[in-house]
């Protein structure tokens, strides 16, 4: 799956399985992942730009509804694509999105 950055206003809509990824950017300064399941958000990633070869992951959040089922770690992983794809790295302030670094070696690459 890969995506490219566009406006807040057209997203990019990425379909896996019955949920959908939604990539919104802002000037490339900051953007969100988002993971929709029908009209529902079930969660999202928040990211920020830091100069041209860097991105900060500064919050994760999955609705209640969606607890247990990945969709954090998912949105981490969603990231890590993009920044491979933009061969940047990735900064980690989000608190979860550390502890996923931590227990997942295969993504390290981009730290």
């Amino acid at each position: 799956m890969s995506c490219t950055q566009s406006s807040t206003e057209n997203p990019i809509t990425i379909n896996i399985n019955t949920l959908k990824w939604k990539l919104y950017t802002n000037k490339m300064k900051t953007g969100k992942f988002k993971i929709m399941d029908g009209q529902n958000t079930a969660g999202q990633i928040f990211y920020s730009w830091l100069g041209k070869d860097r991105i900060v992951i500064n919050h994760t959040e999955v609705e209640p509804a969606y607890n247990g089922q990945g969709i954090g770690k998912q949105l981490v992983y969603q990231v890590v694509e993009f920044a491979r794809e933009k061969q940047v790295n990735v900064v980690p302030l989000c608190t979860f999105a550390k502890r996923i670094f931590e227990k997942s070696e295969e993504i390290r690459d981009v730290l």
